[in-house]
């Protein structure tokens, strides 16, 4: 099941790429109901994909994953969690999954 979400996450990723083209709007709702229709199939439960401005708002009858082009620490990262002050962040992908929080941060330039 995971791979299978894994190779959608990939192809929304791409199909964001795509509707950042052009038409923008228009682009944004047709890449976000291709988007779901691909992850109710391979999930097999009710998907609500919200494309805007680059930000990918993923939320499934489990959980929420929010995957945001962002150069910025998430606000809400664990306070626990120490920051990482080495390179530039590209983006932020956060999310929720039966009642756990989840974070990955991508750099860029780490020396």
């Amino acid at each position: 099941m995971l791979p299978r979400l894994l190779i959608c996450l990939a192809l929304t990723v791409a199909i964001a790429a795509f509707a950042g083209c052009g038409k923008k709007q228009a682009d944004e709702k047709l890449a976000e109901r291709m988007t779901e229709e691909m992850l109710e199939q391979a999930s097999g439960q009710k998907t609500d994909v919200d494309m805007k401005d680059g930000d990918i708002t993923i939320k499934t009858e489990t959980g929420e994953v929010k995957m945001v082009a962002t150069s910025q620490w998430p606000a809400d990262m664990f306070d626990v969690v120490p920051r990482f002050e080495y390179g530039t962040i590209e983006r932020v992908h956060s999310g929720s999954e039966s009642g756990l929080r989840k974070f990955n941060v991508w750099y860029k330039d780490v020396p």
